[in-house]
Parts: C-alpha cells; structure tokens; sequence
C-alpha cells in the first residue's frame, strides 16, 4: 500500500492542476475576444467627422500613444505636394497641429470600411514653435475595423482651395 501512495497522490495533484488552470488563467490560450465591425452605421457622416478630428487630434503634441494606436500598419498618406509616407515613417515624423477645422462632404460605409470625404484646414506648430494654419484643403481618409476598433487606413490632402 504504501508503494502506491505516491502515484494516488501524484495524480491527485494532476487532476486539481488540470481542472484549475482554465480558472486560474494557466492552460486557456485563447485569444480575446473583439468587437465585429458594425453591419451598418446610423450616421456615416457623424462616424467620419468623429474619426478624422480623432486621427488630427492625436497629431497634437503629447499624444504619441494615442496616435500609434490609432495608426494601422496599413496606413499610407499622400500629401499636396505628392510626397507620401507609410506607418512606420509617419509616425516617426508627423506635423504637430494644435487646431482644426471639419466640414465633412461625403461618407461611405460598407464594413468594415469607412471613406470620408472632407475640406479641411489645421494650424500646424512649427519647429520654432510658432503656429501657422492652413488654408482649407480636400482630403479623403479611409478608416478600417481592425481588432475591434477603428483605425485609419489612409489619408490623402488635396490642393487648397482657391
């Protein structure tokens, strides 16, 4: 009897630790869960004046966090002048601005993608630490749900309108 006790015991312990460790988080590796896309939005217009003066918002100063999040891998600009950047150099180097204005002209849904037409103009910090605001400008964005939440996938600025 007492050569056996130890394998009793043995798997004693084998059957708590197996039935515990979903509970205790150690053995579930499932991924989380996320949000769908919506299937429709009530106000496309609303959603894309929301997520473009997001996406200007944290090109403001001390919100690096905020737009690295926000910013997908995907992401590409293309700028009026027609220079462009991807997601790893953009967030690198992007204009800071401290103000903006929204008028937004068209939106299209189909999800999980959101494109926003608007005019737009942004006062923009410079190096020296003075503010210069744009005269309004197009622009298109395109926003993606990507896990879980809305990221933009792209944003292209137009010539100013005269």
């Amino acid at each position: 009897m007492t050569r056996r006790t130890p394998f009793i015991a043995a798997g004693i312990i084998g059957a708590v630790a197996i039935a515990a460790g979903p509970a205790l988080g150690g053995m579930h590796t499932s991924a989380p869960k996320t949000q769908p896309a919506p299937t429709r939005l009530s106000d496309p217009a609303l959603t894309c004046s929301q997520l473009t003066a997001r996406f200007i918002k944290y090109l403001g100063p001390g919100m690096q966090t905020q737009l690295t999040t926000f910013v997908s891998p995907a992401f590409v600009i293309e700028r009026n002048d027609g220079s462009t950047d991807s997601w790893p150099t953009y967030l690198q180097n992007h204009p800071v601005f401290t103000g903006w204005n929204i008028t937004i002209k068209t939106a299209q849904y189909s999800s999980p993608v959101l494109t926003c037409g608007a005019l737009t103009s942004t006062t923009q910090l410079s190096a020296d630490g003075t503010s210069d605001t744009s005269a309004p400008a197009n622009n298109l964005s395109t926003f993606a749900w990507q896990r879980g939440a809305w990221r933009i996938t792209s944003y292209a600025r137009f010539n100013a309108i005269s």
